[in-house]
C-alpha cells in the first residue's frame, strides 16, 4: 500500500499526544544541543593544545639568541674554542677532520682563524734621498777640532 499525500479538500488527522511527550523532546533537543557544544569545546581545547605543543616544541628554533651555524657536523663555538690547538695541531684528528670541514663553509671562524695565524713580519728600509746621504759622508769627514765652540 503506498501512501499518498492528502489532498487540499482531505483533512489530515492528528493523534493527540500523550502527556509529557513535547516535554521530553525538547529535553532531548536541549541535551543534544548541549553535547554538540561540549564536543566543539572539546575539539577547540584539543586544538589548541596541540598547536601549544607544537609551539613549546619549535620554540628553541625561534626564540632568544639564535641557533649556532652547524657546518662539518661542529658548531662555531666549539671551532672557535678549539682554533689553538687546530693551529698547533695538538687535537684529536677526528675533531680536526670537523674543524677543517667547518672552516671551509663558515667564513666568520674563517676570519678568526686568519686573525690567530702568525702573519709575516714586512720591514721596509728607507734608504736616504743620495743628497741626504752625501751632506752627512762630508759632514762625516770634516775635522771638527779646529772650530770653534759658541757657549
Amino acid at each position: 500500500m503506498t501512501h499518498q499525500p492528502p489532498s487540499s479538500t482531505e483533512e489530515i488527522a492528528w493523534d493527540a499526544c500523550p502527556q509529557g511527550e513535547i516535554q521530553g523532546m525538547v529535553k532531548s533537543l536541549e541535551l543534544q544541543r548541549k553535547n554538540r557544544r561540549l564536543q566543539n569545546a572539546a575539539f577547540i581545547g584539543g586544538a589548541m593544545m596541540v598547536l601549544l605543543a607544537v609551539g613549546m616544541w619549535l620554540e628553541p628554533q625561534f626564540a632568544g639568541e639564535p641557533k649556532e651555524p652547524n657546518f662539518g657536523g661542529i658548531v662555531c663555538s666549539k671551532v672557535q674554542e678549539n682554533l689553538q690547538a687546530y693551529l698547533a695541531k695538538t687535537i684529536d684528528p677526528s675533531l680536526a677532520e670537523k674543524i677543517q670541514l667547518h672552516l671551509a663553509e663558515c667564513p666568520h671562524c674563517q676570519e678568526k682563524l686568519e686573525m690567530m695565524q702568525p702573519k709575516p713580519m714586512s720591514v721596509t728600509v728607507s734608504l736616504p734621498n743620495s743628497r741626504d746621504f752625501q751632506l752627512a759622508r762630508r759632514l762625516e769627514n770634516i775635522d771638527w777640532s779646529n772650530s770653534f765652540v759658541l757657549r
